[in-house]
């Protein structure tokens, strides 16, 4: 399963008719729902289970904080969509490739070795195109990963299923 690349203007411009002109924000707003039906298609199809490893460091004396340390591992030619990122944090890139799409950056091309920083409100829809390591540091003083998992993502609901309508969203999907 590949995505097409497509910048977010052009997302917009495939989902609003052409005499429509969108605000920055709207632009926004249509992306975010687009994720959210491209997501709750995905979640009808068959869920791919992927390795997780939680590290953690604590609180010393010469960091002011503790740190989370998550890995994945993402299977070869798997579409992923990320949860709601709250916090600003790196991530690394270790191994494998992927085309990642966000609102800021629209599609583009990500291979190890590569280092990120995901801005607060960050979401991405990940396909990647081998086997990748994808790895987030967060600064916190806490070991309960569903306490840090509040912390540290924003929560959103999916509402019934997709608009199987939607062309422009399931022309994503090749």
């Amino acid at each position: 399963m590949q995505l097409e690349a497509v910048s977010p203007t052009e997302f917009a411009e495939a989902v609003v008719p052409g005499d429509v002109v969108l605000s920055p924000a709207e632009r926004a707003a249509l992306g975010c729902q687009a994720i959210n039906q491209l997501e709750a298609y995905i979640l009808q199809l068959p869920q791919t289970e992927y390795p997780l490893t939680h590290k953690f460091i604590p609180k010393n004396g010469a960091l002011d904080s503790g740190m989370y340390v998550r890995e994945c591992v993402l299977p070869a030619d798997t579409v992923f969509i990320t949860e709601i990122h709250r916090t600003e944090h790196p991530f690394v890139i270790s191994k494998g490739s992927a085309r990642v799409w966000s609102l800021d950056t629209g599609w583009v091309m990500m291979a190890a070795p590569h280092t990120g920083i995901t801005k607060p409100g960050t979401r991405r829809v990940i396909s990647t195109i081998e086997e990748t390591v994808w790895t987030t540091f967060h600064a916190i003083n806490e070991t309960n990963v569903d306490k840090i998992k509040g912390a540290i993502i924003l929560p959103h609901i999916i509402v019934g299923k997709p608009n199987l309508g939607f062309e422009s969203v399931l022309k994503l999907l090749t």
